[in-house]
């Protein structure tokens, strides 16, 4: 199952960051247009609509249309649950994302089901992170320093010299474009309502509610 989080200490003890996959928060599908950004287009489910819609266009432009659709506190757990994934089981991030209203899934290149006791601690690590109460914050880095320290595999062609990262405390960092939490306990308790694996496929569903 992997090393423990150092508990309440999380939010002052540096852990290492894990980045074996892109660190994308939704399916990238097409260039944004050059700029400061890690462009592309987001599939999210719109705000009470219940329907998929396609966001694109530059980074500011989509960062405001994916926070009509997208629920910051559920893109910020999306960010969590993806590290603790990592570490618990070695595997990349999420390759497909979908972030809804009431619930988001999140699908894993996998060999196996969870067992019980793992999806169990799956939830225990996750709201673990989110009750240190870690900031979350958003910096630039330079296109050099993002390929050294990230998997750029997914970034589109023609960003820019420059990519947008999202840090949660010294937990996770991700190129990522969406609007987030300021700290982790906007975000409340995290519950996976149910997981499956098929062909190679591990898919993740939660729901957030208040702590």
């Amino acid at each position: 199952m992997g090393d423990r989080l150092p508990g309440k200490a999380i939010s002052v003890i540096p852990v290492p960051l894990v980045f074996p996959a892109a660190c994308v928060a939704t399916k990238i599908e097409r260039d944004d247009p050059p700029g400061v950004a890690y462009g592309g287009s987001y599939r999210a489910t719109g705000a009470g609509s219940g329907k998929q819609q396609l966001v694109t266009g530059s980074r500011e432009t989509m960062a405001e249309q994916i926070g009509k659709r997208v629920d910051p506190r559920m893109h910020s757990a999306e960010h969590i649950a993806n590290q603790t994934m990592v570490r618990m089981f070695h595997c990349g991030r999420s390759f497909s994302t979908h972030l809804g209203d009431k619930k988001s899934k999140l699908d894993y290149h996998f060999e196996r089901p969870l067992t019980d006791a793992e999806i169990k601690e799956l939830e225990r690590r996750v709201n673990e992170v989110v009750e240190a109460d870690l900031p979350v914050t958003e910096g630039v880095v330079s296109r050099e320093a993002g390929e050294r320290d990230f998997d750029l595999e997914r970034l589109p062609e023609g960003v820019g010299d420059t990519i947008r990262i999202i840090r949660i405390g010294d937990y996770d960092a991700c190129p990522c474009i969406g609007l987030h939490v300021k700290t982790t306990r906007e975000i409340g308790r995290f519950r996976v309502v149910s997981t499956s694996f098929e062909d190679g496929v591990l898919r993740v569903r939660y729901k957030l509610s208040i702590l």
